[in-house]
């Protein structure tokens, strides 16, 4: 990792895209290699593919009304501001 940054720390425009572009390859094919080793796991134990399968969904879940209310917060402060700015 440190030999990559202080590599990375020298090169100029074009090589850093191509720096990146390696760098982001090689993670994706960790990532899709990870994947396909946790979907084959959970294919012999269908118990533990539901309980992922209802946790993600309330993670889900989560992260959409966290997302609703701020945007809601959003709205709020800004009518709130506008009614200053009026008085």
């Amino acid at each position: 990792m440190y030999e990559f940054s202080a590599t990375f720390a020298v090169l100029g425009g074009r090589e850093r895209l191509t720096a990146l572009s390696r760098l982001w390859s090689r993670n994706s094919d960790m990532a899709r290699q990870l994947a396909n080793n946790v979907v084959e796991s959970l294919r012999t134990q269908p118990l533990v593919l539901a309980l992922v399968l209802i946790n993600v969904i309330v993670v889900a879940g989560f992260a959409f009304t966290q997302h609703e209310v701020s945007k809601s917060i959003e709205r709020k402060d800004t009518m709130l501001q506008s009614c200053i700015e009026r008085r």
